[in-house]
């Protein structure tokens, strides 16, 4: 499977973003994934603004993609723009795709005479003035993932995780270039099975677009999903991996033993990922084991159990590895003492922190500074 991604990305920083690493994780479970960053953005090499590449480079580079990795075949995940992307390619190199799945995407994203379905050109004009005069800033987060939106963790981590994959420029550029994208005539001709998802609330990309395409393609099967995140691995994720993983004819479940041992049920290890997707936008936060049973419904010893047994580790400890390796990269990035890091990340202590800090990476603060 190729994740064909939209907009701008950099696979380096993939694991800042709350939830993508263990979504990423859970589709490799059945599937050799490839991920790329497309040319221009990312840590692909860097191009001029004027030369960045249109739909006809892109397929090209995901043939190329192919020919490295020595996939002879391929099932295409496409989310946002990288949709239309894999629908160009499988109707150019049908003999490379054996299937399409597509995730709050579109054919077509802008609206004219002949398309109602589209976004106005004024509200794209608007988002392009954001771009100009907010780069930097966490644009679009709102949209991109409502269910985050009080989250000052993902907001920080998405506006560095746009500052990294792109500048200001090819950022627009690759915008105006989404919004020249329109392969709505190539549908009818696409003839491989096609999963089509989409959030009712997508505040993004309306859910009218994907069903557009539902009816457009001749082996299209339609999956409406709860929910406003555009971003896939924010808010329920569960339907969408279990969607994935059927469609590739596999039956995905994740930690079997953990079921059979009989004392976790399946919507525990839902309740635990979303726990565990939650702590990671908000380790900022103070918690206590009986404030997380409270909000996620679930008892004391399913939390404690369950989440070491998934994860690998406690889920204080959890909680407070997640605050030090923050404090990581204010060490490596920023002018602060350690004796303010200390505090910035919750210690009321700077010699607790050092401690803690010290046999996590061994080595003191300082001496890593």
């Amino acid at each position: 499977m190729i994740l064909v991604n939209g907009w701008v990305t950099n696979l380096e920083e993939l694991h800042t973003l709350p939830g993508l690493e263990s979504w990423l994780r859970d589709l490799q479970t059945f599937s050799r994934l490839t991920v790329f960053d497309k040319r221009g953005v990312g840590l692909s090499d860097r191009v001029n603004e004027q030369d960045l590449p249109g739909l006809s480079e892109r397929l090209e580079d995901i043939r190329a993609i192919m020919n490295r990795e020595q996939i002879p075949k391929a099932t295409l995940l496409g989310i946002s723009e990288g949709g239309p992307i894999a629908l160009a390619f499988a109707h150019k190199y049908p003999h490379l795709v054996e299937s399409i799945i597509i995730i709050g995407s579109f054919a077509r994203w802008i609206e004219d005479e002949t398309y109602p379905h589209g976004i106005s050109p004024e509200l794209h004009a608007k988002t392009v003035k954001e771009i100009e005069d907010n780069w930097g800033k966490p644009i679009g987060y709102q949209l991109m993932a409502p269910s985050l939106q009080n989250s000052e963790i993902f907001k920080k981590a998405w506006a560095s995780f746009l500052r990294k994959s792109a500048s200001p420029g090819t950022a627009k550029t690759f915008y105006h270039m989404n919004l020249n994208i329109d392969v709505r005539k190539l549908l009818p001709e696409i003839n491989c099975p096609a999963l089509i998802m989409h959030r009712k609330g997508d505040r993004l990309i309306p859910f009218q677009l994907g069903r557009y395409m539902a009816n457009h393609l001749p082996q299209a099967s339609y999956l409406p999903l709860d929910g406003e995140d555009h971003l896939p691995w924010v808010g329920d994720v569960k339907p969408i991996t279990n969607a994935i993983a059927q469609f590739m004819g596999e039956h995905f479940m994740p930690h079997r033993e953990v079921l059979e041992e009989g004392k976790l049920q399946p919507e525990d290890l839902e309740t635990l990922h979303a726990l565990k997707t939650h702590l990671e936008a908000n380790y900022f936060e103070h918690y206590s084991i009986e404030e997380l049973c409270y909000q996620f419904n679930i008892n004391a010893f399913k939390l404690k159990y369950g989440f070491k047994k998934l994860f690998g580790i406690p889920v204080m400890q959890f909680v407070r590895e997640a605050r030090l390796k923050h404090a990581k990269k204010l060490l490596e990035k920023s002018r602060l003492s350690v004796k303010e890091v200390a505090y910035k990340i919750g210690y009321r202590h700077p010699e607790s922190f050092s401690k803690a800090f010290s046999r996590l990476y061994d080595q003191s603060p300082s001496e890593m500074r």
